[in-house]
């Protein structure tokens, strides 16, 4: 599968990682030392379904391996693999330096397409693995569950064969340094790539032959990944024209007719459209502005129609196979769909379009119906396979159609949807999408939008319920620390914008499990599988967690949200801070990540954990008056700003934060009585307008002594009524109790500067 990294790359002028890999290409001669004409496939560039071919020897189910001992449910479904596959850890580096022998170190996660046909085809063909097993030291490692060692060797990925994907194949030395690279390899000479096993032949040769050229590769890589992502020494200038100038080469980069970054695949990249929202807020103008307005609303209007938007079901699949955003990859993430829901929540705010409002709805109600467990945290994935098949749990002949919807529905249905005799996808089955707006198909039909709407949904409900009794995906039912934040701060924006209550109800129940079942004392854990904590929490998984509790301080009285917040910051400070530049590592101090510790100012498939750090910082600094948080997010984003300028795409968290460090002057404390709950229309009010760069805080006046932060100092009910004070740069007006005074006030503050 094609990462975001891979698709930030690609489109990316000044790429950190391609700029290395050209270092790396100069100082050593790779092509010579080991590739022996072997081009390298990521996995994307095939067809979906392409040359899939089953193995030609498969094990018996009741052979197992050592990875019959994990939790990972990824690494579980390769434990009967007759690959003599280790988990990542000494045992195997052990056997490696003993042996000298080198790791091929496979790298993926369950709901990937790509590594299960790998899978199939050589993972589980007897005549591979006995190559492996002579040969190598072979490890496998769930990306999910080590983010940091996929962090490392990703990046080597990147820099050897110039874009990424999973399954990430790397041949290490026994060192851990990577001396080869590659994705997806075919079992069988294909579209003039060679066979895996050729590739693992040539490989030991070249290692048998060399190992000392072998190891000045895997040197070379390994200090380019560590010079990755470092700070700038020099502090550069940050003001609007920062964020301007970031956006030029952003949105040279947008598809104008169908939205998104790039050409032939797609992936819905959040960050950029975020920022484009929220410089729209924050007073863009002229052509950027109508620029940005253009790119946000054709980006949102183009996945909502398409493909890549599951109609029936409700929900965002990975990413698109072309530009159109019709055919998708069919996994299903939480943080994609956790993201992807703001984006539209916020452009439903900034527009008042009603299909964006019921889009986020479907996208947050899929996530509660599919991915959510008993205890209220969230699975990770839904598998792109059913029974060995891409797609077929979503996709449907037009004879399927028919035998559920009935002839006369089924042809509205199609033409509505893009169902045609033939097929749009694979074996005569379609992709549902849109053929053209709401608005147009309703005008075609003589409707309104409302009655569109209404029939589609009636049908929709027939079709999702015998879509349930088809086997379903696999579902990947590891909880994610990080993950599962982001999908808080999302469920809280949808009770914001929605006033569902339902959604903050889910966002506390979910925050409780990240607190308590996800939490030793003040250290976060990265993964609970099985009933079983595994591994301390990343830059991320704090960050996230602290962003998502103060998200959920705006919007529900509970005081230990915000205390909890400051503790888990703290970890962060102390644990994952780099004193010297500022900034922050990926891993804690006391975690052992290979080769480096590294950093990431950049995005991946999340927000990059410095750059919601950066935020947090500066949320925090902003509730407890303590300047030093400030000056902290300050300092890390001079430090990055001048190659956000060139790397927006890969740089919009980075650059989110700057457009919250030069706009957040307005902060609204909403203080409750001893009882009840905040009026439906001070609640609003509040919450009723999009605006990012405005900090929010919600606390009941019995709970006032357990929070001695100076935002919160002398502030109380009026008349026992709900009160709200709005601030600017700390200095608070006179306190309102109600919500038309209160609204002409915010009118102001927006006219006088953008909230």
């Amino acid at each position: 599968m094609l990462t975001r990294n891979s698709v930030i790359l690609q489109h990316s002028a000044c790429s950190q990682i391609h700029a290395a890999r050209l270092q790396l290409c100069k100082a050593v001669p790779i092509a010579a030392a080991i590739l022996l004409a072997l081009p390298v496939l990521s996995a994307c560039s095939l067809p979906s379904g392409a040359g899939i071919s089953p193995p030609t020897t498969s094990v018996s189910e009741q052979k197992t391996n050592r990875l019959i001992h994990e939790t990972s449910p990824y690494l579980l479904e390769h434990s009967h693999d007759p690959v003599d596959w280790y988990p990542w850890g000494d045992e195997a580096f052990k056997k490696a330096k003993k042996e000298n022998k080198p790791i091929l170190l496979s790298i993926g996660y369950l709901a990937c397409h790509w590594c299960h046909v790998m899978h199939r085809e050589s993972f589980q063909d007897q005549a591979t693995a006995s190559i492996m097993n002579q040969n190598f030291v072979n490890i496998k490692v769930d990306r999910e569950e080590r983010p940091d060692v996929d962090e490392i060797y990703m990046r080597a990925v990147q820099a050897i064969t110039g874009r990424g994907g999973w399954p990430a194949t790397i041949f290490l030395t026994p060192d851990l340094k990577p001396f080869y690279a590659g994705t997806y390899f075919p079992n069988k000479d294909m579209l003039g790539l060679p066979s895996f096993q050729k590739v693992l032949i040539s490989v030991k040769q070249a290692w048998n032959q060399d190992p000392a050229k072998q190891t000045k590769v895997g040197g070379e890589v390994a200090r380019i990944i560590s010079a990755i992502d470092v700070p700038s020494q020099a502090s550069a200038a940050i003001g609007e024209n920062t964020v301007s100038s970031a956006l030029q080469p952003l949105l040279l980069s947008a598809d104008t007719a169908y939205g998104g970054i790039g050409g032939s695949m797609k992936f819905p990249l959040s960050g950029p459209i975020s920022l484009c929202m929220r410089a729209m807020a924050s007073g863009s103008t002229g052509s950027q502005h109508q620029l940005c307005e253009s790119f946000v609303t054709t980006t949102l209007d183009k996945m909502a129609y398409g493909g890549i938007h599951d109609h029936i079901g409700g929900g965002f699949f990975r990413y698109a196979t072309d530009r159109q955003w019709r055919i998708p990859h069919f996994e299903k993430m939480l943080y994609d769909n956790a993201a992807i829901s703001q984006n539209y929540l916020d452009g439903y705010q900034i527009t008042g379009k009603a299909y964006w409002a019921q889009t986020a709805r479907d996208t947050l109600d899929f996530c509660l119906a599919e991915l959510r467990s008993p205890d209220g945290a969230f699975f990770s994935s839904l598998d792109a396979d059913s029974q060995g098949e891409e797609g077929a749990f979503y996709t449907y002949t037009r004879q399927q159609l028919a035998d559920i919807l009935g002839k006369q529905d089924t042809n509205w249905f199609a033409d509505s949807f893009s169902a045609t005799a033939d097929g749009n996808f694979q074996d005569h089955k379609n992709v549902l999408y849109l053929s053209d707006s709401p608005e147009a198909l309703a005008r075609r039909d003589g409707l309104s939008v409302v009655q569109f709407q209404e029939k589609v949904a009636a049908l929709r409900e027939k079709l999702l319920a015998k879509r349930n009794d088809r086997p379903r995906p696999q579902r990947d039912e590891k909880v994610i620390a990080g993950w599962n934040a982001l999908m808080v701060s999302s469920l809280v924006r949808g009770y914001k914008v929605l006033g569902d209550k339902k959604y903050l109800l889910a966002a506390t129940k979910t925050a409780q499990f990240l607190t308590s079942r996800m939490s030793t004392g003040n250290h976060l854990h990265h993964v609970w599988a099985a009933n079983t904590l595994a591994g301390e929490g990343y830059l991320d998984d704090y960050a996230l967690t602290v962003q998502a509790l103060l998200d959920l301080a705006s919007a529900d009285a509970n005081p230990i949200w915000l205390a909890k917040a400051k503790s888990l910051n703290e970890v962060i400070l102390q644990q994952y801070g780099d004193e010297k530049t500022g900034d922050f590592f990926y891993t804690a101090t006391y975690q052992n990540q290979p080769i480096c510790r590294t950093r990431n100012s950049s995005d991946s498939a999340t927000p990059s954990g410095t750059a919601i750090e950066v935020l947090n910082l500066l949320r925090l600094g902003q509730i407890t008056g303590n300047s030093a948080y400030l000056a902290r997010a300050e300092q890390v984003l001079k430090s990055y700003s001048a190659g956000a300028v060139k790397d927006p795409i890969a740089s919009s968290s980075m650059l989110n934060a700057l457009e919250y460090f030069l706009h957040s002057k307005t902060s609204i404390i909403t203080i409750l009585p001893a009882s009840g709950s905040v009026p439906a229309d001070i609640s609003a009010t509040v919450f009723g307008t999009y605006s990012p760069n405005t900090s929010m805080l919600l606390f009941r006046f019995s709970d006032l002594p357990k929070a001695p932060d100076s935002v919160l100092k002398g502030k109380k009910p009026i008349d026992g009524a709900t009160t709200v004070y709005v601030c600017e740069d700390m200095v608070c007006d006179k306190p309102i109790t109600d919500a038309a005074t209160l609204k002409r006030r915010l009118m102001q503050l927006s006219q006088a500067h953008k909230l």
